[in-house]
């Protein structure tokens, strides 16, 4: 690796010995490369990149940057006040004093983790390379807003942050889901994907669930089903909707290891009980 100055440079080093320059990965690798790279090389200086990649590599991590995208659905300004949560996670994760920079290492492992999460989409969505690129950039014109520091004050406008999602959505949609209860959804399929990772990465959350149901009868089942799921969704979403609860309700069925045809038969009474006015309070 050379400096700008020419000098030859170990990967490890944080600065240029000769010009004091700090040391970037301008010559990256297929495995290095970001989108994220060009709007703060900063962040992914040899240290800062690894320890960016450190948190992103998490599967926490990855599960909060779901629930990210899922809060920008139903509120557009969670693009700016769930940051705080995000970072909280990441403190808990490295500790009060981190050996780089916060604000790097942070947009470090965002960058890393959003280039993770579009990937999967278009990989699942079949989009082309071009649908891809433009989400993504338009994504990443949103929270270089929200989490870079600018010489210019640049209002971020709710419009924007709700067009961009509606956008995804559009993209998301499909006309059959991977479950046959998926079919009694209105929102095919816009919350599978990171419902499904999110409980496959809370083994807390399916333990709670199953402890639930064990030894219940089918209509007691699908009471405490629609209860878990009415609970994890307003822990997610902090408030209600009833196509995300069911969507949670056929996924946890299917970690807790019901069969295709069993949740098939009992499709109609789930989406019945995932209704707000049958719903068991929480």
């Amino acid at each position: 690796m050379k400096c700008q100055c020419e000098t030859y440079l170990l990967l490890d080093w944080q600065y240029c010995p000769v010009c004091t320059a700090p040391v970037l990965i301008t010559d990256q690798s297929d495995e290095l490369k970001s989108r994220g790279f060009h709007r703060f090389p900063a962040a992914f200086a040899p240290l800062s990149y690894r320890f960016g990649k450190h948190v992103a590599d998490q599967s926490w991590f990855y599960a909060t940057f779901c629930q990210y995208v899922l809060l920008i659905k139903f509120d557009p300004t969670q693009l700016v006040y769930f940051r705080s949560t995000l970072l909280d996670r990441y403190f808990c994760f490295v500790g009060p004093n981190p050996p780089v920079a916060t604000n790097e290492a942070f947009w470090c492992a965002i960058s890393l983790v959003t280039d993770r999460y579009f990937r999967r989409r278009a990989a699942i969505y079949s989009w082309s390379s071009s649908q891809e690129q433009q989400i993504v950039e338009a994504w990443y014109d949103l929270i270089d807003l929200a989490f870079l520091v600018h010489e210019k004050n640049t209002v971020l406008e709710t419009s924007k942050i709700a067009e961009w999602s509606s956008r995804l959505d559009e993209m998301q949609t499909q006309e059959t889901g991977p479950h046959l209860a998926c079919q009694l959804c209105e929102s095919k399929c816009k919350y599978g994907e990171d419902i499904k990772f999110m409980i496959t990465n809370d083994p807390l959350a399916i333990g709670e669930a199953r402890s639930s149901v064990e030894g219940k009868s089918d209509s007691q089942q699908i009471e405490q089903l629609a209860w878990f799921a009415r609970l994890w969704t307003e822990r997610t979403l902090c408030l209600y909707d009833e196509d995300f609860a069911f969507c949670m309700s056929i996924n946890v069925a299917d970690r807790l290891g019901w069969s295709p045809e069993r949740v098939h038969q009992l499709m109609v009474p789930i989406r019945e009980s995932c209704h707000i006015d049958s719903c068991p309070e929480v």
